[in-house]
C-alpha cells in the first residue's frame, strides 16, 4: 500500500495532460505514452505477481513499442473529455489552499453536500409516477434584476453597488456572472428551475438506452428521431409534474406605469418568462368599467405565461 501514492501521482499527471490544451496535439503524444508506460511498470512490479513473465507471454513487444498507436484525439470528444475530468476529480484527494473557498457560506454548502452523499436514500420512483407539485414565490416591489445603470450608479457617498460588492465579496468576484446578483427575484427563479431540470434528467435516465446514458444527457444528438422524441417527452412530463408560479401582485400596474424603475421591473419579468417558458406569473389587474351606469374599478386575477393568458 505504501506504493499507491506513486501510481496515483502518475495517473493524475496523465489525466491533466489529456485535458491540457496544446497547439500541436502530436506534441503531447510522447509524454502521454511515457506516463502510460510508467503506470504499467508500477502495476507489473508492485501489484501483479510474476507480472513481467505474464506480460512477456501475452505480448512479445518491446517496452518502447508499447502504446505507440494510441489515439490521443479521443479527448476532443465531449463525452470522453467529461469522463476524464470526472475521473481526475475523483482521484484528487488533496485540494490546494487556493481551491478552497474562503467564503464561509460556500464552505458550509460544500460540507453539507459532501455529508449528504452518505445518506441512506430510498429509490426514486419514475417521474410519471411522482406526485405533481408547485412552487409559489411571493413578489411585490423588490428588485428583479440589476441593470448596468443601477449597479454603477453612485450613492451620496460616491460608492456604487458594483464597487461595494467587489470589496465585500472579493473571493466571489471571479464568479461574477453567477454570483454578482443579490438574492433578487431573478436569482431565486434560476434556483427553482433546477427542479424542472432534475425531473427532465430523471425521465431521461428512466427511459433512455445505455448508449445514450453513457454518452451524456447534455450532448445527445437531437437530429436522431428517438432522442428528439425522448427529450420532447421529458419536457412535456416536467411541465405536468412541476409548476412554478410567481405572484407579482402589482405586475399590471408596473406594465402601465411610466416610471423607469417600474418599466424596468416589468421588462425584466417579461424576459424571465421568455427565458423560462414554464414560468407562470399571477397578478391582479384593475380596469375601469361601467357598472349600473357608473364608472367603477373592476379587479381581475390573471395567470400568464410568456405566450398567452391562462386564466382571468
Amino acid at each position: 500500500m505504501s506504493g499507491l501514492p506513486l501510481p496515483n501521482d502518475k495517473l493524475e499527471r496523465f489525466l491533466n495532460l489529456l485535458v491540457a490544451d496544446y497547439e500541436d496535439e502530436e506534441a503531447k503524444k510522447s509524454p502521454v505514452i511515457n506516463l502510460i508506460q510508467d503506470i504499467m511498470e508500477i502495476i507489473i512490479q508492485d501489484v501483479m505477481v510474476d507480472g513481467h513473465e505474464i506480460l512477456e507471454r501475452a505480448h512479445q513487444i518491446d517496452r518502447k513499442e508499447r502504446f505507440e498507436r494510441i489515439n490521443i484525439y479521443l479527448t476532443h470528444n465531449i463525452s470522453w473529455r467529461e469522463k476524464v475530468i470526472r475521473l481526475n476529480l475523483l482521484l484528487t484527494v488533496k485540494e490546494s489552499a487556493i481551491n478552497v473557498p474562503t467564503y464561509l457560506d460556500a464552505r458550509c454548502q460544500i460540507t453539507f453536500f459532501a455529508n449528504s452523499l452518505f445518506m441512506k436514500m430510498p429509490d426514486a420512483p419514475r417521474v410519471r409516477n411522482m406526485l405533481s407539485f408547485s412552487v409559489l414565490t411571493p413578489y411585490y416591489n423588490e428588485d428583479v434584476l440589476y441593470s448596468d445603470e443601477e449597479i454603477n450608479k453612485e450613492n451620496e457617498d460616491g460608492i456604487t453597488t458594483l464597487f461595494y460588492l467587489q470589496k465585500i465579496y472579493p473571493d466571489q468576484w471571479k464568479n461574477f456572472e453567477d454570483r454578482i446578483n443579490d438574492p433578487n427575484l431573478g436569482y431565486q427563479m434560476r434556483g427553482m428551475m433546477y427542479y424542472r431540470e432534475a425531473l427532465e434528467l430523471q425521465y431521461f435516465l428512466d427511459f433512455a438506452e445505455d448508449k445514450a446514458i453513457f454518452g451524456g444527457y447534455r450532448i445527445i444528438d437531437m437530429n436522431q428521431t428517438d432522442y428528439r422524441t425522448l427529450k420532447e417527452r421529458a419536457h412535456a412530463l416536467a411541465d405536468l409534474k412541476f409548476t412554478y408560479v410567481v405572484s407579482c401582485q402589482i405586475y399590471g400596474a408596473k406594465k402601465k406605469s411610466s416610471e423607469q424603475r417600474d418599466r424596468s421591473c416589468y421588462v425584466n419579468i417579461l424576459n424571465l418568462m421568455l427565458t423560462y417558458p414554464s414560468l407562470r406569473v399571477a397578478y391582479i389587474d384593475e380596469w375601469d368599467e361601467t357598472v349600473n351606469g357608473k364608472s367603477a374599478k373592476v379587479y381581475y386575477s390573471y395567470c400568464i405565461t410568456n405566450h398567452r393568458y391562462e386564466s382571468r
